[in-house]
């Protein structure tokens, strides 16, 4: 039976808070260059089939903002859909690499394929 893996849509929820947060801010805080700018953003879900073409850490400040029910390590997976379309997705397990064919059903589940 092949394995299915629930998105882990807090985190989407948390970036788009923070976006909405940010949007009220009326004063500037001082840049260095040592301080990046870090833009939320948000992306729409599509169900399809597509390849995992990068695979990242999310790190554990963007993790824990995300609530009480987020897990301790989540991962960011860059979904090429076979229309070319871009998707990013959250997931709290290790099991997706570079190359692997994925199914996103529209309930909102990654399946291997």
């Amino acid at each position: 039976m092949t394995p299915t893996i629930r998105v882990n849509l807090a985190l989407v929820a948390a970036l788009a808070s923070l976006t909405a947060l940010g949007a009220c801010m009326t004063q500037e805080t001082a840049r260095t260059a040592s301080t990046p700018y870090i833009i939320p953003q948000t992306f729409p879900y599509t169900p399809g089939t597509g390849t995992v073409e990068t695979v990242m850490r999310v790190p554990a400040d963007l993790s824990a903002a995300a609530g009480a029910s987020a897990p301790a390590t989540s991962y960011r997976l860059g979904i090429r859909m076979d229309n070319g379309v871009w998707q990013y997705l959250d997931v709290d397990t290790p099991e997706f690499s570079v190359g692997r064919r994925v199914q996103l059903g529209p309930d909102r589940l990654i399946r291997p394929i």
